[in-house]
């Protein structure tokens, strides 16, 4: 919310805010809604052009193209959500978006994955097919109009020209004010009509510099440079985004497709889901706890349990052909044709979406099973050495009765008779030196 407002506009519907930019045709505040305190863009007539003899006429044309961006619907593309007249000027509202634009993270150095490039470009292309629907072209399409969301999973189409149907003098009058990197050759001529190629040219550039990093130059200079001095793509781009990029940047207005339908065409099948879902099955633990793996299989060392294995290999009398696992990581489903010699091929019925999970499912079950019982049957627990045991224990009872049989039968009669009962004497007393010279005393 802002803290310093200008002016309340609209019976104080809104409150004004400072000016965050400002064109040849048009000045952006930044505003509040009050009830909600919310957020919004405003957005009006440039005081330039309110001298302008004409003005009454440019006030008409740009509250009828508010009406008509209102009309105008798509997540990917920025909302109006109200228009009105102040004080004799016309204003537009639409939302405030956090994030930042295409052109920040192109800056940044670090490009997007091709794959996220083209996502945000589809998404780009469906909303400018919007405002085409409604006769509303963009005239402005570049880095700095694409705003990614904080989340950066879309990318908004922002800042649609104000000055799409104003009327021809003023447009030869700032002819010199588009964008030379991303504008087609006939925004050079006032007096050429914009058209949907015009818009697609424009898209063209920004998905070659939201690729390499650099824009393409500009259309009239083209002609001058090599094509392969400039044209930078990765080797490892999918062709059917090359081709679309330069069909989309040809100098011809006629050679370019005329729509977006017909632009999108060009470029590879949209995935139904976004990259990091696109392949997701649910897990056996999902569907049943399982006990800890101690050792995982590799994918050679999965196998298949002999009734679906027989199920796969035998052939069917039935009109179906029999499924087989293919050997994609993905284990999809393969339709092999079985021919007899009574029996003619069959067409191929295609396996819908929910048997591939089911199939997929019950391969992962029957591969955790054979894991679980070749890897986690629990081992018998040591047998304890009962028998040599027993054996040292007979051992040491046996020497030690045969010892107390030696000590009860070997009794001493004198000392020295037994290895038990050494002798143990001293010399006479009277041989005792002391005494010896005692008695010679």
């Amino acid at each position: 919310m802002i803290t310093e407002a200008i002016a309340a506009l609209n019976q104080g519907k809104y409150l004004l805010g400072p000016v965050i930019s400002e064109g040849i045709f048009s000045r952006t505040y930044r505003g509040t809604q009050t009830e909600s305190a919310r957020e919004v863009i405003i957005k009006t007539i440039t005081p330039s052009l309110q001298e302008h003899p004409n003005f009454e006429q440019f006030r008409q044309q740009f509250l009828r193209l508010a009406k008509k961006l209102q009309t105008c619907q798509h997540p990917n593309l920025v909302k109006v959500t109200d228009s009105f007249v102040e004080d004799g000027l016309p204003y537009l509202v639409c939302e405030y978006l956090k994030g930042k634009t295409l052109a920040a993270v192109i800056n940044s150095g670090f490009l997007p994955h091709p794959e996220k490039a083209t996502k945000y470009i589809l998404q780009v292309s469906k909303a400018l097919a919007v405002l085409h629907n409604a006769g509303l072209p963009h005239r402005h399409i570049k880095p700095d109009n694409i705003l990614i969301t904080q989340n950066q999973t879309q990318a908004v189409l922002i800042d649609v020209s104000l000055i799409s149907e104003f009327t021809p003098g003023i447009k030869a009058t700032h002819a010199n004010l588009v964008f030379p990197e991303y504008a087609a050759p006939e925004q050079y001529n006032p007096n050429l009509k914009a058209t949907p190629a015009t818009d697609i040219y424009s898209l063209a550039a920004t998905f070659y510099c939201l690729l390499t990093g650099n824009p393409p130059p500009p259309a009239p200079l083209q002609k001058r440079i090599p094509p392969t001095a400039w044209r930078k793509f990765d080797p490892n781009l999918n062709s059917e985004v090359k081709t679309a990029i330069l069909s989309g940047l040809n100098l011809e207005r006629e050679k370019r497709p005329q729509s977006v339908k017909a632009w999108l065409a060009l470029l590879p099948p949209q995935e139904l889901s976004p990259p990091e879902t696109r392949n997701y099955r649910p897990s056996v633990k999902e569907i049943k706890p399982q006990p800890p793996k101690i050792h995982q299989k590799t994918v050679e060392e999965k196998k298949i349990s002999p009734l679906r294995h027989s199920t796969l290999s035998k052939p069917s009398i039935s009109t179906a052909p029999p499924l087989s696992l293919d050997s994609s990581p993905n284990h999809r489903l393969k339709s092999v044709a079985v021919t007899t010699p009574a029996q003619q091929p069959q067409p191929k019925p295609q396996p819908t979406q929910q048997q591939i999970a089911v199939a997929d499912l019950e391969a992962d079950l029957e591969v955790e099973s054979v894991a679980s019982q070749e890897n986690l049957t629990p081992t018998a627990p040591p047998k304890f050495p009962w028998r040599l045991l027993l054996t040292i224990c007979t051992i040491s009872a046996a020497a030690g009765v045969g010892f107390g049989i030696v000590l009860r039968l070997n009794q001493p009669q004198e000392p020295g008779s037994s290895i038990l009962h050494q002798q143990q004497s001293f010399p006479p007393l009277p041989d005792m030196p002391g005494e010896h010279n005692q008695e010679q005393e």
